[in-house]
């Protein structure tokens, strides 16, 4: 299944950034959950429906993202935001102000310190299909490392180099069906926008789904529009331990936006979203 997980059929395309429903709120460190934070936009989710989505209807997520401090400041500490689609699937997480689980499954992408990064969240219900107690864990694509795939938590995968030695499911610095991932000079900035899209598409004929992702950048000053820094693109199992739905039509799909912790000094990160067209 892994060596398959990177397959994808899609490139990202220039578009818009028009909107249809929208909701603005902030994420903090949030102490009850070991100072992440994570906001399930319900009112993001009509489009949803698991069943639409496998019939390939794609699911569409923006947010503008923005960390509040003085403008323009590199920000120091690694952190970052994330804009994505989640399921709950295990009941014993950490609740958040909602009053609602920490997602244990998921799919997405985010801005931080490297720029523009890519995730896909699952639990290793191959060995303990109990998923409360099944390990956690995430694989992660960034720019760095040969962009090639870092386990988060349960170091399922090889660690891969500076260069990508010992890598495996590496993605391409240009648009390619095998997944990609574009290079991009980057900096984090306090009070810049960082705009990131993400759009999920399912093909039930051949198991396998498609992410893409788009980062944009504005310097949030007077006359200043938003710049493409970075695009990226990769396949995921519809079905099986890695999938990021595996509780398919079971439970809700959330349009999702979360952040780890930054320093304990860190101010808000700031946010506004809605479905892109």
């Amino acid at each position: 299944m892994l060596r398959k997980l990177i397959a994808s059929t899609c490139i990202a395309t220039l578009c818009s950034l028009a909107q249809a429903a929208e909701v603005p709120g902030t994420l903090v460190r949030d102490p009850n959950l070991g100072g992440f934070d994570v906001h399930y936009l319900t009112g993001l989710n009509q489009s949803h429906n698991y069943s639409t989505f496998m019939a390939g209807v794609p699911i569409q997520l923006q947010a503008r993202l923005t960390w509040q401090g003085p403008h323009g400041v590199p920000i120091a500490t690694g952190q970052h935001a994330i804009v994505a689609f989640t399921q709950i699937g295990a009941t014993n997480t950490a609740k958040n102000v909602q009053d609602m689980n920490f997602f244990s499954h998921g799919i997405g992408a985010f801005v931080g310190e490297t720029g523009l990064a890519m995730e896909l969240w699952f639990r290793h219900t191959n060995v303990q299909p109990n998923i409360d107690y099944a390990a956690q864990d995430a694989l992660v694509w960034y720019q760095t490392h040969g962009r090639c795939a870092q386990s988060v938590i349960a170091g399922t995968v090889p660690t891969p180099g500076p260069n990508g030695e010992n890598g495996i499911m590496c993605l391409s610095p240009t648009p390619a069906p095998g997944g990609y991932i574009t290079p991009s000079a980057f900096q984090l900035r306090y009070g810049y926008h960082y705009w990131v899209r993400t759009t999920i598409s399912a093909n039930a004929s051949t198991g396998y789904g498609t992410l893409v992702a788009e980062l944009y950048e504005d310097s949030a000053t007077p006359g200043s529009t938003p710049v493409l820094k970075q695009t990226g693109s990769f396949g995921f199992p519809l079905s099986g331990q890695n999938s990021p739905f595996p509780l398919q039509g079971a439970k809700p799909i959330y349009s999702t936006v979360a952040r780890t912790p930054g320093s304990p000094s860190e101010p808000v990160v700031s946010y506004y979203a809605f479905d892109h067209l």
